[in-house]
């Protein structure tokens, strides 16, 4: 029995240059060839105005447990309440000039928080609770 000699398979390269070449033609092709400009801003202008700038003076109320104050003024009532804010915001339209500020004292419960807070914006005003760093706010009693 005669053996046959073997023969080792050759892998036929000459696809590879072809695939390599149309790599390299696609890749050209597909390359963008303009520069980017970035996105077109529209920037504010460097004028300086000469209007005066208005200091906002935002209505601050304290609400406690039994009392409410708007400044330093006590207020009677919810009702007291809802009419010095109108007073206030009488003559301010800008959404940033009918800020009313509320500071709440630990012991107040939320439902005299939420009365507060709905009588103000019943009454035209925007509320903002200040909270300091750590507190909770109002208890959930």
């Amino acid at each position: 029995m005669k053996r046959r000699p073997s023969s080792q398979p050759e892998i036929p390269l000459t696809s590879t240059s072809d695939v390599a070449f149309l790599l390299l033609i696609f890749f050209l092709v597909a390359a963008s060839t303009g520069t980017d400009r970035g996105r077109k801003l529209d920037l504010p202008s460097t004028e300086k105005t000469t209007e005066p700038i208005k200091e906002a003076t935002n209505l601050e109320i304290t609400v406690g447990a039994e009392t409410l104050k708007a400044g330093e003024t006590e207020l009677a009532d919810i009702d007291e309440l809802k009419a010095v804010v109108r007073d206030h915001l009488a003559d301010r339209t800008e959404p940033s000039e009918r800020v009313v500020m509320v500071n709440t004292a630990e012991e107040v419960t939320y439902q005299r928080w939420s009365d507060v807070f709905v009588a103000i914006e019943t009454s035209g005003g925007i509320p903002v609770p200040q909270i300091e760093e750590g507190e909770s706010g109002p208890s959930q009693e």
